[in-house]
């Protein structure tokens, strides 16, 4: 499918067996996961107590287990006991965050230049107003990660 991808620019014919290549990988895909589920969910039916049956060499594990869940019961910070300080930063990031997607998703032109996928790499410039970045890009893209 990545044959047909690359020659996607020269013409229907290969737009159309690029877009096939992609959908045929898709459901292929789907149906291989889907019958290993099957076979998985059987096994776990057919052998369910082998499967799952507490074993002695594992006793070390189960105590892991026991005292990673006791710890977890005691150790529980609620969301009163956290500063509002802390608390505003959570939000205020998360605002930010969500923004900067939305601009992203609904204003990428105003963010980011295209570079094809069989474009030479020697004339791929990362920043700049002709860069696959631009400046508000950037910018944008470094207020979403802090």
């Amino acid at each position: 499918s990545g044959a047909f991808y690359v020659r996607k620019s020269e013409g229907d014919v290969w737009e159309s067996a690029a877009d096939l290549m992609v959908a045929s990988t898709l459901f292929v895909t789907l149906a291989l996961w889907a019958g290993a589920a099957w076979a998985i969910q059987s096994q776990l039916e057919a052998n369910h107590w082998e499967l799952s049956k507490p074993l002695e060499k594992n006793v070390d594990l189960d105590w892991l287990d026991y005292r990673s869940e006791k710890l977890q019961q005691v150790c529980i910070v609620g969301v009163r006991e956290v500063p509002a300080l802390i608390l505003a930063g959570l939000a205020v990031g998360a605002v930010v965050l969500v923004l900067v997607g939305h601009m992203f998703y609904w204003s990428s032109a105003s963010f980011f230049n295209e570079f094809e996928v069989n474009d030479p790499i020697s004339e791929l410039v990362w920043i700049g107003d002709k860069g696959l970045f631009m400046y508000t890009g950037l910018g944008a893209t470094v207020a979403a990660f802090v």
